[in-house]
């Protein structure tokens, strides 16, 4: 019989939450140091899980995008556009 992490583990699998897996232990030590209820530890690894999803969905719209190359703001030249553009 499988013990009840590594059933959580095998649903964060199957539904694809990869934080969540990735994040469980040390979710679980931090809430059991600080006494947390169930509902301000969901709140936890949900956030992580929906700020990790967030990230992957910037870095899919940028690549997706077809940019030539990376450029950011800090790396621009000024004097190099168009005088309309500065």
């Amino acid at each position: 019989m499988k013990s009840e992490k590594e059933t959580i583990y095998d649903y964060a699998a199957e539904l694809k939450l990869l934080a969540f897996k990735e994040e469980l232990e040390c979710t679980l030590s931090l809430a059991a140091e600080e006494n947390w209820n169930h509902l301000q530890f969901l709140t936890e690894l949900l956030g992580k899980e929906s700020a990790r999803r967030r990230e992957c969905r910037r870095r899919s719209r940028i690549r997706s995008a077809g940019f030539p190359q990376m450029k950011y703001l800090h790396e621009l030249v000024m004097e190099d556009m168009p005088k309309r553009h500065r």
